[in-house]
């Protein structure tokens, strides 16, 4: 292996590194709130949720946006060993966040009951906007600095970062949701109004967002200090004839930003503008804002944290697929993509039908009382997994391949059907929730579609359907159909979670058993899957090998 390929290495394994630690943090963004919903009740995390939605978009489209532009700005930089014009960079892009940041959270203070009342639908959202806007504020300034230490060859501060903003988050939001809950449950005796508990819980739920934000900043601000007292030796090997101008740097980070903060936000916007299609548009005669919460506290956070585990099993496939299509070795690409979805439907299949038929059960698990409505939910939405993995699979593909105009395209049509099929399934029906569900799963469908069509035009690929897709869905269903009678049965005796703790063990030894028995599995696929070696002693234990 020569130096130039053992670099290359060496930084795809440290953005590895950095896109687990994401997906880590976001299942922990999930998990915070199961117990959100026990402490503030579904209608304080559905307050708390669609502002919550509303700082990721906002932190996403200016700090994520703002991260890679400098990341890529610096990178060139410094390899050139220009590093007067990197920190030149750098001192223009703090000044930018700056006004970015500042104008972002001016008209949030100044608008939030706007926002509040007319788009969200809900007026005592306004004050939890309020808190929210000073840390839209400090995030792109983080973005800035999480950028720089990227360019200059280091993920190490922005896993550090991201990692200590999460925890902290958990631990001040469930503090802050505690202590503030309680404040307004007199508010709510006073009034006569049990929103204000509600609002008051989502209001310090926000409160941990805000001084995560500032640990985090402080954290990062540190690191940053240390790293400079150590690098001004670099100021002697600068190899620059000349400064760049203040200009022409500003639009070069705006021309840089906008495509990854369109990307960015595209994918990671949906729940937000669910929220707000359905507080606009639903015709329901019951609560909307317990509705969404139960929604986004209770069928959410275990959709999200089983796609988010099965996306982690992408992440070294998307690595060698990019590695090959740089190669030109498409013969090499086609064998290990197959593979790949193989291994996919093998994994999503099934936890799809489980989760559809378990979903009941999954959410007494978590949640106490009638999860009936929910349960519901969680049916129809158990059908975005085997969507999403696939999509986020063949997308980060392109992203990595920097074919950001193409996933900008392919996202944004994506996003327009998705509002329209919102928009008609709730002025034209009354399905509610399910509403949304249906247009996320279009919504990842077309990806899907999108990224088969690519991979086919572009690298010659062809799908075995038979083997790699039938099979593992014939072998699911029945061992769905299994789990289903055998918790119709134990769920009234011994209750749904012990019920859960029966059927599903059983479940994924039926589905193992059958996906062997009819050879859908070779001994040469298990050997590079995960958990492959165990699968393969089982097969040759009952003679299926």
């Amino acid at each position: 292996m020569n130096k130039y390929e053992k670099s290359k290495r060496e930084k795809t394994s440290r953005k590895d590194s950095y896109v687990v630690t994401c997906i880590f943090t976001y299942i922990l963004t999930l998990i915070f709130r199961i117990p959100l919903v026990h402490l503030i009740g579904v209608r304080g995390v559905g307050y708390y949720g669609i502002v919550y939605e509303l700082f990721t978009v906002l932190t996403l489209f200016f700090s994520y946006g703002l991260s890679e532009s400098i990341a890529t700005m610096i990178r060139y930089r410094v390899k050139r060993e220009q590093y007067k014009n990197a920190d030149k960079v750098l001192k223009d892009a703090i000044v930018l966040s700056c006004v970015l940041g500042g104008i972002v959270c001016v008209v949030l203070c100044l608008g939030g009951h706007i926002i509040a009342e007319k788009i969200m639908k809900m007026p005592i959202c306004k004050m939890i906007i309020w808190i929210i806007s000073p840390a839209v504020f400090l995030h792109i300034i983080i973005g800035v600095l999480r950028g720089y230490f990227q360019g200059n060859g280091s993920r190490v501060p922005a896993i550090h970062s991201k990692i200590l903003e999460t925890v902290t988050m958990f631990i001040s939001g469930i503090i802050g949701a505690v202590l503030l809950h309680r404040y307004g449950l007199k508010v709510s005796g006073l009034l006569m109004n049990e929103s204000f508990a509600a609002a008051y819980g989502a209001l310090g739920a926000a409160i941990g967002v805000l001084v995560a934000t500032v640990f985090c900043l402080l954290h990062i601000l540190v690191l940053f200090f240390i790293y400079k007292r150590g690098s001004k030796r670099n100021d002697f090997r600068d190899s620059q004839k000349y400064m760049e101008r203040q200009s022409h740097i500003m639009h070069t980070i705006a021309v840089t930003t906008l495509p990854y903060a369109v990307s960015g936000c595209l994918f990671h916007c949906v729940s937000f503008i669910d929220g707000v299609l359905f507080m606009n548009f639903s015709k329901g005669t019951g609560d909307a804002v317990l509705s969404w919460g139960n929604y986004y506290g209770k069928c959410m956070p275990v959709v999200g944290i089983i796609c988010s585990m099965l996306s982690i099993l992408s992440i070294e496939p998307v690595k060698r697929f990019v590695l090959l299509a740089e190669r030109e070795e498409f013969r090499t690409l086609k064998d290990k993509m197959k593979t790949f979805i193989h291994q996919s439907t093998i994994w999503a299949v099934p936890s799809t039908i489980f989760t559809a038929v378990l979903s009941s059960n999954i959410l007494s698990l978590f949640f106490e009382g009638s999860n009936t409505e929910t349960a519901n939910y969680l049916m129809w939405a158990s059908v975005m997994i085997i969507f999403y993995v696939l999509a986020s699979t063949f997308f980060r593909m392109f992203s990595r391949q920097r074919k950001i105009r193409f996933v900008v395209m392919c996202g944004g049509i994506a996003l327009i059907v998705h509002i329209a099929t919102v928009i008609g399934l709730l002025k034209n029906t009354n399905l509610e929730i399910i509403a949304l569900i249906i247009g996320n799963i279009i919504f990842y469908a077309l990806l899907v579609i999108v990224g088969f069509v690519y991979v086919i035009r572009n690298y010659q690929y062809s799908q075995e359907w038979i083997r790699s897709v039938a099979f593992p869905i014939a072998s699911a269903g029945i061992a769905g159909l299994i789990v289903m009678l055998l918790n119709k049965a134990f769920a009234p005796m011994v209750g749904e979670v012990i019920s859960l703790c029966i059927c599903l063990p059983v479940g994924i030894i039926v589905y193992i058993i059958l996906l062997l028995a009819i050879r859908s599995l070779t001994e040469r696929e298990l050997e590079n899957m995960f958990m492959g070696r165990l699968l393969i002693k089982i097969g040759k234990t009952l003679h299926f090998m």
